[in-house]
């Protein structure tokens, strides 16, 4: 069967307060590969399956937190991120010792600028299905310590590195202030995951990995 390799180019994480969707929803992406593992499933075809589910529902990510940029606060703040996701949704994250070994790789900065407004955050990520047929989830996340010309709270960085992990789990962006997924309020932010956030990707796990059963006795 073909594969499909989706390309999203960037998801941008504002302090301003405009975001596309008013409630929590998964990515396009998530039901474009969820239609390709039904595909797989209806044919029979289990590497396909198996590909299609490490792109909508990995159980793991390797990560790389970058020696250069990255404080001892800072892997604090993303491990505080990690074990918040951990715990909503048992996926887990090993932090590698290289670029090479990991999926997705964060990097820290002063300070983030995109189309001239101040960002707390953004994501460039890869998710799908290669030529090869083996399931792809890569990213790069890019993480500020100031915003809006003052230092973020550690609070607020724990909610931009939640909001860029979400992303990579496949979740899209909420207009709703004191959601993970939503605008940062620097004087308030989001400080857990909230139940719609870990409802939606769940939701759309659950459903990739129900796909299994009927393949149990069949072979690729």
């Amino acid at each position: 069967m073909q594969g499909w390799l989706l390309r999203t180019l960037l998801g941008l994480f504002f302090s301003a307060l405009t975001m596309p969707s008013a409630a929590q929803s998964a990515l396009p992406e998530l039901k474009v590969h969820l239609d390709y593992a039904k595909r797989c499933a209806s044919a029979g075809y289990t590497k396909g399956l198996n590909a299609a589910l490490e792109a909508i529902a990995p159980a793991r990510l390797t990560v790389y937190l970058d020696a250069q940029s990255f404080t001892e606060e800072d892997r604090r703040v993303w491990g505080d991120a990690q074990a918040a996701w951990s715990r909503a949704i048992g996926v887990s994250f090993e932090v590698v010792d290289t670029p090479e070994q990991a999926q997705v790789s964060v990097i820290g900065a002063t300070s983030l600028e995109i189309r001239g407004r101040s960002a707390a955050g953004y994501t460039f990520w890869t998710r799908g299905v290669d030529s090869k047929h083996e399931g792809v989830l890569t990213g790069q996340v890019f993480l500020a310590s100031h915003a809006e010309g003052r230092a973020l709270s550690y609070e607020a960085r724990r909610h931009a590195a939640m909001h860029e992990i979400g992303h990579l789990l496949g979740l899209d962006d909420s207009r709703r202030v004191g959601d993970v997924m939503g605008p940062l309020d620097l004087t308030r932010p989001a400080l857990g995951i909230g139940a719609l956030e870990v409802e939606t990707l769940r939701r759309a796990r659950e459903e990739a990995r129900e796909l299994l059963g009927p393949m149990s006795n069949k072979t690729s």
